[in-house]
């Protein structure tokens, strides 16, 4: 199968668009785009007016696609991850171009996933990692609570931060009575 007609299966089965249809409607508009992005990327070789046969277009129509993807892709960041996705059904090899088996486009987006996966895993441990406040003298008493555990020091931290925590709750709320 040719790559032009292997090219449009795809678009036409991840979206159910189909990018021959004569419309202008936007999601057409920026699907045949992409087709033409996508084709002038895999074939560099293959003319504006052998694009433009494949969809029953001129050269310049494709010129004026290829010139708007980047707009296109901008305001509609779905467009750039579907982009990877239709490449991803294809291997760029130095003399030619082959489409992945089955087994190959599997194991292509497991490695995504696993990417993806570990990604997500390092931004969780750091989030986790991070204090959940900004003021470093939390910290500090944290740590001061825990390196005095079970010491007669500890209990007499520990009242004196809750009478502390008490009487700032209750001057709090005095002020909010009196500004009444």
């Amino acid at each position: 199968m040719e790559i032009t007609q292997r090219l449009k299966e795809i678009i036409k089965q991840e979206t159910n668009t189909d990018i021959e249809v004569r419309t202008r409607n936007r999601n057409t508009v920026e699907l045949r785009s992409l087709y033409c992005n996508v084709l002038k990327e895999l074939k560099p070789k293959k003319t504006l007016q052998a694009i433009g046969d494949t969809l029953d277009l001129n050269h310049a129509t494709v010129i004026h696609a290829l010139k708007n993807y980047k707009m296109y892709e901008e305001y509609n960041p779905e467009l750039k991850k579907f982009k990877q996705t239709v490449l991803s059904y294809f291997i760029l090899d130095d003399t030619e171009i082959k489409e992945l088996t089955e087994l190959e486009q599997l194991n292509h987006k497991l490695l995504e996933l696993k990417i993806q996966n570990d990604k997500l895993k390092r931004e969780l441990k750091e989030q986790i990692e991070k204090p959940r406040h900004e003021y470093k003298i939390i910290d500090q008493l944290n740590n001061l609570m825990t390196n005095t555990k079970g010491t007669t020091q500890h209990n007499m931290i520990q009242d004196r931060l809750e009478a502390f925590y008490s009487m700032n709750k209750n001057i709090k709320l005095w002020q909010i009575k009196n500004k009444k």
